[in-house]
């Protein structure tokens, strides 16, 4: 499994990777290894506890890793951040050493190289041609999610959960703390993710709300479970917070009106979307004082699945059998 992260484009392509990695290793035809490019003039992430995980920032180094041992499938996830100039090149030299490579988002461009390509989102926005519409995947269930504890019932309660991503490129850590604590009137406990490549919060000296910061943990999991609300940057970490049905306030790294995908999410009301991290602490202190919104919500996320990562395994094993 071939991915990208670093402070420009955060963690969630290599999160996806892990969790397929974690449905994997529980099969037994599986040795599932990542090597994930770190994206040039990003520090590595200050936990590298996870010894599955092996970092690069060239071609080179895959390469190597290749010709070192047989892999019967590689698995892309939006690499072409990295290496776009080269990637065709590269796909095709690797389609030598390997039975079947696997698109995930991002590599519409490349489909005829692809095996198959697999969209992580309810929408499809790519415009592929009939002759390889049979190829690609999407849908409700076709995320890629870690999820290690069971669904327990959301309640109302004073733990807010606030994700800004593994890189914070926007610089959020300076100024959403100050818009939580003017935004948001009931005082609460606020449990702030700060990502491996982001900046601690700037957290104000006069405050109302009790600050928690949780500094680069392994996994979302236990956090998730315990909040009663939550406010996130969209992306991989907002998903994860869905499948755990817990009422969430969603919002764009830049403003964007004009997303579809977004909008389209925005109609579904699976989330309070919101323009920008003003808006969504106002939108995050009425889904607080309105419980009907926030039950509202909760039943709404029920459309997405927590069976992708299976899913996948078992397309994968289809064509595995007819490669």
């Amino acid at each position: 499994m071939i991915c990208s992260s670093g402070a420009t484009i955060g963690l969630g392509h290599l999160r996806r990777m892990q969790a397929l990695q974690q449905v994997m290793l529980r099969k037994d035809d599986y040795t599932p290894e990542i090597l994930c490019f770190v994206d040039r003039g990003s520090k590595l992430p200050r936990d590298q506890a996870d010894p599955s995980v092996g970092y690069c920032v060239d071609l080179q180094e895959i390469f190597n890793a290749m010709d070192a041992k047989k892999y019967d499938v590689i698995i892309l996830d939006n690499i072409d951040f990295i290496i776009s100039k080269e990637l065709k090149n590269f796909i095709n030299k690797i389609k030598e050493k390997t039975k079947i490579i696997v698109g995930i988002e991002c590599l519409e461009k490349y489909i005829e190289l692809l095996d198959f390509l697999w969209i992580p989102s309810f929408y499809n926005s790519l415009n592929i041609e009939d002759s390889y519409a049979h190829k690609l995947y999407f849908g409700w269930n076709k995320y890629l999610l870690q999820k290690s504890l069971e669904t327990t019932k959301w309640q109302i309660g004073n733990d807010i959960l606030v994700i800004t991503g593994g890189s914070d490129p926007s610089k959020l850590s300076i100024n959403l703390p100050r818009a939580l604590e003017q935004n948001v009137n009931e005082k609460k406990r606020i449990n702030w993710v700060r990502g491996p490549f982001a900046d601690a919060p700037l957290i104000p000296k006069v405050k109302k709300h009790t600050w928690i910061v949780h500094d680069s943990p392994i996994g979302l999991d236990e956090l998730i479970v315990r909040c009663n609300y939550a406010i996130c940057v969209f992306g991989v970490s907002f998903f994860e917070v869905l499948q755990y049905r817990r009422p969430c306030v969603f919002f764009p790294l830049v403003s964007d009106e004009g997303n579809v995908e977004l909008n389209k999410l925005a109609n579904k009301k699976v989330g309070l979307y919101a323009y920008d991290y003003e808006d969504a602490t106002s939108k995050l202190n009425l889904l607080i004082k309105d419980h009907r919104l926030a039950e509202t919500v909760t039943f709404s996320t029920h459309q997405l699945e927590d069976t992708g990562c299976e899913l996948f395994c078992t397309t994968l094993e289809k064509y595995l059998r007819n490669s």
